[in-house]
């Protein structure tokens, strides 16, 4: 039997896997091998550092657009021409992207690391995105989305759901409160266990201090477990289940660096 959280993830792993076979398949192109996966991992890429943009067919913001893109994108870097970087995508487009808003993308990964300050103001970048089921971009998040993409944009991978990011990283004590918390440290919501239901994670968010905590919940914002607080949610209080920390978790306890990471790292050996 699988539960409700397990078909969730089962039917977003789906979905990604047909989205990425059309977009293949439309633009004529087979899905990777393990050779041309090999190769794509070898080439020198960019990262993309706007919120959303655009590629374009020429060195000209004004002229075709080839495809948008997001905070984060991942293309083959092939040269830089009039203050554009030249790139190639998965399914063999060239495009050109202004020189301002790319990256290289190892110099990013060898030098991006989740800290306390980096993650709050990367999740504040996101205020006032809408909530999307599925969604982990500025185009819209959900909950776990969320969080996946913020500990992404300072080098670290995080599991894709609430139900499997709550397995990772250091529990913090919450026993009597909310002193030990640390900005940075997720807090995840739900259902406690019970004689006839097990425990069940559904919401998830990062604690920023003086008990505040951003979430995507309808939009990114700001929520607070002070009940005397203007933005306290007595929703997500009662059902507050664990808090762990993610920062000091980086490359063990299932939290897992970009760097080295073999999706990104192209070690398949």
């Amino acid at each position: 039997k699988i539960s409700a959280m397990g078909k969730r993830e089962a039917i977003i792993e789906k979905i990604s896997s047909e989205i990425v076979h059309n977009i293949m398949r439309f633009s004529g192109q087979n899905d990777m091998n393990e050779t041309q996966l090999k190769e794509w991992n070898k080439s020198e890429k960019i990262l993309y550092t706007n919120d959303f943009g655009f590629s374009y067919s020429e060195t000209d913001s004004k002229s075709q657009r080839v495809s948008d893109l997001v905070i984060g994108d991942i293309l083959i870097k092939e040269g830089v021409e009039n203050n554009y970087c030249k790139v190639k995508y998965p399914d063999g487009r060239i495009a050109f992207i202004e020189k301002e808003n790319c990256v290289e993308f190892n110099n990013w990964m060898d030098n991006t690391y989740p800290t306390e300050e980096n993650i709050i103001s990367t999740a504040k970048l996101f205020m006032g995105i809408p909530y999307l089921w599925g969604g982990t971009s500025v185009k819209g998040m959900d909950c776990s989305g969320f969080t996946k993409t913020v500990f992404y944009l300072n080098g670290v991978v995080m599991s894709r759901d609430a139900s499997q990011q709550v397995n990772t990283g250091i529990l913090v004590d919450t026993n009597n409160g909310f002193d030990n918390l640390q900005p940075g440290d997720l807090l995840f919501f739900g259902s406690r266990k019970t004689e006839k239901r097990n425990e069940r994670i559904t919401h998830v968010g990062i604690y920023i201090g003086d008990y505040e905590y951003i979430h995507a919940a309808g939009e990114v914002k700001i929520n607070s477990l002070n009940v005397n607080a203007k933005n306290f949610n007595l929703y997500r209080l009662n059902h507050f289940i664990r808090a762990k920390r993610i920062i000091n978790s980086v490359d063990a306890n299932g939290v897992t660096s970009i760097k080295n990471n073999k999706f990104y790292s192209g070690d398949f050996e």
